[in-house]
């Protein structure tokens, strides 16, 4: 999972990576939405992962007018890699994931915590 961060350094996006047979896919996305690939390896009955990309940002064309997708304050993006091609987006209403960093050095992303400083002391 990578972070993004807003111009006041609080997290309003990510990405991240993640992994669905081709079975999972057609339950997740539904069979019109998802690659001709994954369809073949779900009706072969193959364990085979296929790759999968979600990407969560902040939605820049937000209407608070509407219902669908375009009404939701963060954009959601899902993208299969293997083969390369969109399926589906979404949205959400407020930020999906709760975020914790303890301290962050400027310029730090991701933060540390507490149990950094005692480290040495814990490691075998």
């Amino acid at each position: 999972m990578f972070l993004r961060e807003n111009h006041q350094g609080l997290v309003d996006g990510y990405s991240r990576w993640y992994r669905l047979t081709g079975r999972q896919a057609i339950q997740k996305f539904g069979k019109e939405n998802v690659p001709e690939a994954l369809v073949k390896a779900a009706e072969k009955c193959l364990m085979a992962p296929f790759d999968f990309l979600q990407r969560v940002v902040p939605r820049e064309d937000y209407d608070p007018e509407r219902l669908d997708a375009k009404g939701k304050m963060f954009a959601s993006y899902n993208l299969c890699l293997q083969p390369e091609c969109f399926i589906t987006e979404g949205g959400y209403k407020s930020f999906p994931m709760a975020c914790s960093r303890y301290t962050q050095t400027p310029g730090e992303i991701y933060g540390r915590s507490p149990a950094m400083m005692v480290l040495p002391a814990i490691k075998p």
